[in-house]
């Protein structure tokens, strides 16, 4: 999914060095957003699938972003990228979309 996402204008794949592989989560450069204790510069998007939360900065316990190349592009019909939260539709906002939310849509979804 990183090599699919690489050219969303906008968004920006973080390496995140929780593991000893590392691996590529979705955000931007502006303004932090903590997951960790010891803080982290980059601002991370919040993530639906299939209109449910899937994770989000502010609501994840304090939990990492996850490695975006879990999501297989195969797997999906559709991916929606919001930059911010004026962009952000009303059912998709809230604390967890300061940085932008990414919507995925998978195939099997009949929730869209």
């Amino acid at each position: 999914m990183s090599t699919v996402l690489r050219r969303v204008s906008g968004l920006t794949l973080v390496r995140v060095e929780r593991s000893a592989r590392g691996y590529m989560a979705l955000g931007t450069r502006r303004g932090g957003r903590t997951f960790s204790s010891g803080g982290d510069p980059n601002c991370y998007f919040q993530i639906y699938l299939d209109g449910q939360r899937y994770w989000a900065p502010d609501a994840s316990g304090g939990a990492p972003p996850p490695d975006i190349d879990e999501f297989k592009p195969v797997d999906f019909e559709g991916v929606e990228v919001y930059r911010g939260p004026a962009q952000t539709p009303n059912q998709f906002s809230g604390v967890g979309a300061t940085c932008g939310t990414v919507l995925f849509w998978s195939r099997m979804s009949t929730s869209r």
